[in-house]
């Protein structure tokens, strides 16, 4: 059962909300009519990121698309909160903390490059000092994509290929600690 509105929202919030329900019901509003003024009251109660939080977010990224392990005393060192303060923003924005998202990116990016047809050893060594040793590669390339490295190779019309591709990274840059250059022109072409 969900809870009442009032009791995780402002009154007015509340009580438009409940108003807004019941002309729904009642057919005097539709579903489009009804979800965009469910966004304005959204958008209402968005407000601006201080400037510090912004920080946090880029300097986030900016260290997850440095490398394939990149060292945690680099993020805390570039932002500027304590330790403890950043691992709770960064879990606040990312959902998950700087040591789960550094396991997570590794991973999957690891498999994208896997997945690749043709990847040059230089890559391959990266990845594989990126693990402990080929059983740690392929635990945490299955605990975060569901399949082992032998399974993620692309076949025609692979669904692997969309799971892997540039777009599930939003905004990591995938090769950021160099393997565009290795990989030429620009490696995203082969998706």
């Amino acid at each position: 059962m969900l809870p009442p509105p009032g009791t995780v929202l402002e009154d007015g919030t509340a009580q438009t909300l409940s108003g807004l329900a019941q002309r729904w019901s009642a057919g005097e509003v539709d579903d489009a009519a009804l979800l965009d003024a469910m966004c304005d009251i959204i958008r209402r109660g968005l407000s601006r990121l201080p400037e510090q939080h912004l920080t946090v977010i880029d300097k986030t990224l900016e260290w997850l698309s440095s490398s394939f392990k990149p060292e945690l005393d680099d993020l805390y060192a570039s932002l500027p909160y304590s330790k403890r303060q950043a691992q709770r923003l960064v879990a606040q924005f990312f959902g998950q903390s700087p040591v789960r998202l550094v396991r997570r990116y590794r991973a999957v990016r690891a498999a994208t490059l896997l997945s690749m047809p043709q990847l040059p050893e230089l890559i391959e060594a990266e990845i594989r000092e990126a693990f402990y040793d080929q059983a740690h590669l392929i635990k945490e390339i299955r605990f975060f994509t569901g399949r082992t490295p032998k399974r993620l190779m692309p076949g025609a019309g692979s669904s692997i290929n969309e799971m892997l591709g540039p777009d599930g990274y939003s905004s990591v840059n995938l090769f950021g600690s160099g393997e565009s250059e290795q990989l030429g022109n620009d490696p995203l072409d082969d998706f």
